[in-house]
């Protein structure tokens, strides 16, 4: 067997019985080109990241019962790693959309409070980083909820903690000795995201979140004058103008908190960071051939950078290919459908047939 006989293949989705499916199309299509063909499987990783770097170290994903969006309590998951050096925060388990329906949300209390609480009860005196994943958050406040689980004060005028998006703007001192403690500690988020856009403004995170947080256009408005009055007075009483940041957007402004009272904020592609954290940098490096479904932007973007060849898995034309990239369409978004996986056993035969992928 050569290395050109060496194959991946990124899982598309969280539904094992379609990747098991679609693994044994691939490996049964390979062998009839070329019998010696290994098909290595790759994690899903793009709405669960915790599940596969914790199944990949044999670890548990964990829960815990913490204080939700609007005050009630919500379970959690996390995961912890390297005997509790390493603690991993699904962001969306605890702050998104799922646990509070729609026309429930509310955008101008919503409090990002139970992200704090749960880094002060999963960190130890082992913990040295804090990973943050599946960065969706319906809450508006920036982040300052989760400091204020830490200890930080955000006052007002009349030394009166504020609390929500909606009252941030009445915001006029800020304490923070007691964040002392959880500055030597560095904090990763990981993101599937390949465009982001600006933290304030028309296209700013209130705008572009309006379907997440449940504000109507008018509440936005507010929220959105909020946002300016709290971050310009931040700057305004000595602390680090983040505002223009590319951190600062992130998990709906929860980036920016983070960036402008932690010191070691970090921000990486989700599968540029599975490979780094499980060391799986030489298996990527040895494979030449992947199959990626074009959904799977993280994949698709580390793989450019280790310039391997790319077998796009498209159920539809609006596909861009990159230079290391080839298109397969007819890929069945419908695995008990016997025509779709007819005619895309037909294609993968011929895609697989072409020099350019088969350069033994």
């Amino acid at each position: 067997m050569t290395n050109n006989d060496r194959y991946a293949f990124a899982q598309s989705s969280t539904d094992q019985v379609a990747n098991d499916q679609l693994a044994q199309l691939l490996e049964q299509t390979l062998h009839k080109q070329a019998p010696a063909a290994t098909l290595q499987r790759l994690p899903y990783l793009d709405d669960d990241y915790l599940t596969a770097i914790m199944a990949f170290y044999q670890q548990k994903v964990q829960t815990m019962t913490v204080t939700g969006p609007l005050k009630m309590p919500v379970m959690a998951r996390y995961g912890i790693l390297a005997a509790g050096k390493i603690v991993i925060i699904d962001i969306e388990s605890l702050l998104g959309p799922q646990l509070i329906p729609e026309i429930a949300r509310s955008p101008l209390t919503a409090t990002s409070f139970g992200l704090g609480e749960l880094m002060r009860k999963t960190r130890t005196t082992q913990t040295t980083d804090f990973i943050f994943i599946n960065l969706v958050n319906i809450t508006n406040d920036l982040g300052v909820g989760a400091l204020e689980a830490l200890g930080a004060k955000f006052m007002d005028s009349a030394g009166q903690q504020i609390h929500g998006g909606g009252k941030l703007g009445r915001l006029q001192q800020v304490d923070v000795t007691a964040l002392a403690t959880w500055q030597s500690l560095h904090y990763h988020f990981y993101t599937n995201k390949q465009v982001r856009g600006p933290l304030l403004g028309a296209d700013g995170v209130t705008y572009r979140n309006i379907g997440l947080t449940g504000a109507s256009p008018e509440i936005a408005k507010v929220l959105e004058t909020q946002l300016q009055k709290f971050s310009a007075q931040v700057v305004a009483v000595n602390f680090t103008d983040c505002r223009a940041y590319a951190k600062a957007e992130l998990a709906t402004g929860l980036g920016y908190c983070f960036q402008t009272f932690f010191g070691q904020v970090t921000v990486t592609d989700m599968a540029t960071a599975f490979v780094k954290d499980t060391e799986m940098s030489a298996l990527v490096q040895q494979t030449p051939y992947y199959f990626v479904a074009a959904h799977s932007l993280s994949y698709r973007t580390l793989l450019a950078q280790y310039n391997k060849r790319v077998i796009v898995l498209a159920d539809t034309i609006k596909v861009e290919p990159t230079d290391n990239e080839a298109v397969l369409f007819d890929y069945p978004n419908d695995m008990s459908d016997a025509d779709q996986l007819a005619r895309f056993t037909m294609t993968l035969n011929n895609a697989l047939r072409l020099i350019y992928f088969r350069q033994v």
